[in-house]
């Protein structure tokens, strides 16, 4: 199959709508839900995270309101064959004001520069359909307001597209920050008291804050980022990804399982798509969980991937990792660690459904909206009332690795010299597998262990696995936490060339009374008596530690050989360094 032809259709590089159609590019139809959001006037804010596909939908109601469904000057329409061609009867047009806040704050430093580039869109707008301005606008909610002055009733067309993009970028500067949420106020103030003068008002976003003036009392904003009805908004649904990239998964089929293009038939494609869902689907946004998407930037990133490769795509594109860094900091970050070995997360429902400040807001509920978790259950079941619970989960692999890379990133301390811990032992720890040298692989986790700050040593063992299978990921390795096997689970399990390692590890909480070697015997034992590492997917060569973790030495006293049963003590175990057979 002809590979440059098939990238060539993704829709990766430009999001524009009219782009899209006139070179055509791939495009998954989504006018239903365009339709519903333009058939009325009150005010709609989308919540999604980011690379999800909002600027898109965005583009999409511009092009609709500007120049409507019917062919132009002898030229196609955008929307030809698309649901909402036959399904629009509007027939007129409308002055649209389309703000991207995101990029209006890009290159700023204050608000006053981003209300400066505010002001020079609003007028370039505004001349487009020869509004009535004052000479000298002083503000931007100024300036909004005499072109809401100037319109007739109904006749405007207000999108903004990422309006918390400024906040979020002033959240470490407080006085900016304050300035912004002010300005931010007085503009949405403008929707309260002039709503008679907007035929449709649309506004999308990562984060939902409550004290940016959006959702207050006496707001007419329709948050429709959990309703039932818009789950699929956003996102590629499994049958839109059989339908409109059918060539695409074609292509996968034959890389990834060694078949010719005829032999790719709708199995062959089922199973690939299978696959994908292991890594990119699992998305829940509506509150009732039936509905179900694919990430939309690891998608396309996937299949313009030639070698079909199956790799975190999303992170650095969406992931906001300096602001979450923060939130972590601030808050219980062993909770967390611990909620991510069980891939179980919760919020409270009043913080989920009205966060506050982006400064105090529950790292839980920021978790979600920027797409590293999602709903895990239906949360109207109990009525959705103060004091529920809200239960979320990682949605995929891809999100597991990326949550993981963002703990990592809060976790492990730098050196004085802004080295970190990975790039320091990646090579002793890569020629300990490779001489199965129980000594150096057991000081090298001891070394790991040394970058944690003090108050994050592990107050048990499934805090311990977690740092361990951090680390583990942090060098490239793909380790695999309580994988389920025939006899049991292991504490973690990954391959490295031609080996499994398995390890199993025990933790010595400081009231323990055990001798360590006793310990130590049982993770051997338990190693041995259900075959850990055993399965199918082996490698030629089989290495099992068992490793015993003091707490009241924060390190590893003892790890053994569970096959040859060498063991070592490192220095400080009983006073000396000690390997044995």
């Amino acid at each position: 199959m002809d590979f440059d032809r098939l990238k060539s259709r993704l829709p990766r590089a430009n999001q524009s709508f009219p782009f899209l159609r006139t070179h055509h590019k791939i495009y998954v139809d989504k006018t239903r839900f365009i339709r519903s959001l333009a058939m009325d006037n009150e005010p709609k804010f989308l919540s999604r995270p980011r690379r999800f596909g909002k600027s898109t939908l965005v583009s999409t109601l511009e092009e609709l309101f500007m120049h409507g469904v019917a062919p132009q000057q002898g030229n196609p329409s955008c929307f030809k064959d698309l649901y909402i061609e036959k399904n629009w009867s509007d027939s007129a047009t409308y002055p649209v004001i389309r703000l991207d806040f995101n990029k209006l704050n890009q290159r700023c430093t204050t608000v006053a520069e981003f209300e400066k580039n505010l002001i020079r869109a609003l007028k370039l707008k505004a001349q487009a359909f020869t509004a009535t301005l004052p000479e000298n606008a002083a503000t931007a909610t100024g300036l909004l307001q005499a072109i809401a002055d100037s319109a007739e009733s109904y006749s405007l067309v207000l999108l903004i597209d990422e309006y918390d993009a400024p906040l979020t970028a002033y959240a470490g500067k407080p006085s900016e920050y304050a300035a912004m949420l002010s300005l931010l106020q007085s503009l949405f103030e403008i929707l309260k008291t002039d709503l008679d003068k907007f035929r449709c008002v649309f506004i999308t976003g990562i984060t939902r804050y409550k004290d940016a003036g959006l959702f207050t009392i006496g707001s007419n904003v329709q948050d429709i980022s959990q309703d039932p009805y818009y789950g699929e908004i956003c996102g590629y649904t499994h049958e839109e990804i059989r339908t409109c990239f059918k060539e695409n998964l074609t292509y996968v089929a034959c890389k990834r399982l060694g078949l010719n293009e005829s032999e790719a038939d709708d199995a062959a494609r089922e199973r690939v798509l299978e696959e994908m869902a292991l890594w990119y689907d699992g998305y829940h946004f509506d509150r009732h969980c039936r509905t179900r998407v694919f990430s939309t930037w690891s998608v396309l990133c996937f299949f313009a991937d030639s070698m079909c490769d199956f790799q975190c795509y999303w992170y650095e594109a969406g992931g906001l990792p300096a602001l979450l860094r923060k939130s972590f900091i601030r808050r219980d970050l062993l909770q967390t660690l611990q909620n991510y070995e069980q891939n179980d997360f919760t919020a409270l429902y009043d913080d989920f459904i009205n966060p506050g400040s982006i400064l105090i807001m529950d790292p839980m509920v920021l978790l979600f909206q920027t797409g590293y978790l999602t709903l895990k259950d239906p949360y109207i079941s109990t009525g959705g009332v103060s004091g529920d619970i809200i239960t979320l989960t990682c949605p995929n692999r891809e999100i597991h690795r990326s949550l993981g890379a963002l703990l990592r990133k809060s976790l492990f301390l730098e050196a004085a010299d802004g080295e970190t811990v990975f790039k320091l032992t990646r090579e002793t720890f890569k020629e300990a597998l490779a001489l199965h040298s129980l000594e150096q692989l057991t000081d090298t986790l001891n070394q790991m262990l040394l970058s944690i700050d003090y108050e994050g040593a592990p107050p048990k063992e499934a805090i311990l696995n977690v740092y361990v299978e951090l680390y583990l990921s942090g060098l490239g390795y793909e380790p695999q936490s309580n994988r389920h096997e025939l006899m049991g689970r292991p504490d973690l399990l990954f391959h490295a060339d031609d080996t499994t390692v398995v390890f199993e590890n025990k933790f010595m909480p400081l009231n323990e009374r055990r001798a360590v070697a006793t310990v130590l015997k049982e993770a051997v034992t338990q190693i041995l008596s259900h075959r850990y590492g055993e399965g199918r997917d082996r490698r030629e060569r089989l290495w099992r530690i068992a490793l015993v973790y003091s707490e009241a030495q924060r390190r590893f006293v003892a790890s053994e050989d569970a096959d040859s049963h060498r063991q070592y003590l490192p220095c400080g175990a009983f006073g000396s360094s000690e390997a044995k057979t």
